[in-house]
C-alpha cells in the first residue's frame, strides 16, 4: 500500500495517520530493526526511518545525538537498504536523509534499491524544491515518494511550488528550527495548518514538536497526520515501554468532527 492510499485509508477509519520515527542504527543497527517491527506490529501507519549523517541540519539534540551513536555503530545509507530488504516490512516506510549520502549512493541507483527493500517514500531536507524538480526530471525515481517540507515562514507561491512536485504528503513544520520534543506547541499552528490546508492538494502531516496525546488532540481536526520523532528517540534512550507510548498517540488519532477545516480542501 502507498502513501496515498494509506491516507485514504485512515481517512475512511475516521482518524489522521499516526508516523512514527526511528533513527537507523540507535540504538544499535539490530535493535533498530527490532523497533521498526515492534512499529508494524503495533499498527503504526507509516515508518520514517532516519539515516545517520555526521551535519544533520534540520534535526535538534535529541536526534543529533541518535545520529551519532548510530554513525559509531558503522549504520549507513547502504548498510539500511540492505537490511531493512531483509525484514519484508509491510507498513509503509519513508527514509530521511539529506543528499550527500544520496549523491555518495548514486542516485541512477537508489530509488530502485529502496523500492525493493519496501521504502514508498524519502525526505531530504536540505535538497531545494527546485532541485527536487530537477532530479525528478533526469532520472526515475521508481515508485518513491519525494515528500518536501513547509514552514510558518514558507511564502504561500512557494508553497504552491512545493504541492506540485511531492508525491506522498506534504511535511508541515510546526515552527521554525529543528526537531525536538516540546512541551507547548506554536501558538501560530493551527491558524497556520489552515491555511495550508486551503493552498495544497496533497495531504498535510504536521511535525517537530509533537510530543504528547494532547498535542494530537489539539491538531487533529487541521492535519491529515501527525510525525512524532525526538519523543520516540527520548524514550528509546531512556528505555521506557514503547508499546504503551504508542498507544497512547493511537487513542488521540480519531476525529469526531468531519466538518472541520480538513473537509474545505480544494
Amino acid at each position: 500500500m502507498g502513501i496515498h492510499e494509506k491516507f485514504k485509508e485512515v481517512k475512511k477509519e475516521g482518524r489522521i495517520a499516526l508516523i512514527v520515527y526511528i533513527t537507523f542504527g540507535y540504538p544499535s543497527v539490530g535493535e533498530s530493526l527490532d523497533i521498526l517491527k515492534l512499529l508494524e506490529d503495533l499498527g503504526v501507519d507509516i515508518i520514517e526511518v532516519g539515516i545517520p549523517f555526521s551535519d544533520p541540519v534540520a534535526d535538534g539534540k535529541t536526534i543529533q545525538y541518535a545520529s551519532e551513536v548510530a554513525l559509531r555503530n558503522e549504520a549507513t545509507l547502504r548498510k539500511a537498504i540492505k537490511e531493512i530488504d531483509k525484514l519484508r516490512v509491510n507498513t509503509p516506510i519513508i527514509m530521511m536523509t539529506y543528499y550527500n549520502p544520496v549523491l555518495a549512493y548514486g542516485v541512477d541507483r537508489i530509488f530502485a534499491d529502496m523500492k525493493e527493500a519496501g521504502f514508498y517514500g524519502m525526505i531530504v531536507p536540505d535538497l531545494p524544491v527546485e532541485e527536487v524538480a530537477k532530479l525528478k526530471a533526469r532520472t526515475t525515481t521508481d515508485g518513491i515518494d519525494f515528500i518536501n517540507l513547509v514552514t510558518p515562514v514558507t511564502p504561500d507561491s512557494r508553497v504552491r511550488l512545493i504541492d506540485d512536485v511531492t508525491d506522498g504528503f506534504i511535511y508541515c513544520v510546526s515552527l521554525t528550527g529543528t526537531t525536538g520534543a516540546r512541551d507547548r506547541l506554536n501558538p501560530e499552528l493551527i491558524p497556520f495548518l489552515k491555511k495550508i490546508q486551503k493552498i495544497v492538494k496533497n495531504p498535510v502531516a504536521v511535525g517537530f514538536g509533537i510530543s504528547k496525546p494532547e498535542h494530537i488532540e489539539h491538531i487533529k481536526k487541521y492535519a491529515d497526520g501527525v510525525i512524532i520523532g525526538s519523543r520516540i528517540i527520548e524514550a528509546i534512550r531512556s528505555r521506557e515501554n514503547l508499546r504503551e507510548l504508542i498507544k497512547s498517540y493511537q487513542k488521540a488519532l480519531r476525529v469526531e468532527n468531519e466538518s472541520d477545516s480538513r473537509s474545505s480542501r480544494k
